[in-house]
């Protein structure tokens, strides 16, 4: 772990995922990778046939809030809600994946 301090202001993908993290670490880096992710492509084209046409902008940012927000697991009540929230599901992912790095 003495890379990931010094030279490097952020240190490269490949040693972040290096690390296996003890499940009490509570680090993370979440990756978007629009490249790889299928799952993304699909929500952005989606985004561009049904909210592209809304000339509005303000009403067009609000259609695409809307459509994250769910995609994201729905609205929340309050930020504890949405902090225990990502707790568990980024504790699922660093367990299941053995890495610090979770895709979103």
């Amino acid at each position: 772990e003495a890379e990931l301090s010094g030279e490097y202001r952020v240190p490269p993908l490949a040693l972040l995922e290096s690390i296996e993290p003890d499940l009490s670490d509570p680090r993370e880096v979440v990756v978007v990778d629009q490249r790889t992710d299928k799952n993304l492509q699909g929500f952005l084209g989606d985004l561009v046939e049904t909210v592209g046409a809304i000339e509005d902008k303000t009403e067009r940012a609000a259609a695409v809030a809307r459509a994250v927000t769910e995609r994201l697991g729905g609205p929340v009540e309050s930020e504890d809600a949405l902090a225990g929230r990502w707790a568990e599901a980024s504790y699922d992912l660093r367990s299941e994946r053995g890495k610090l790095t979770v895709p979103i």
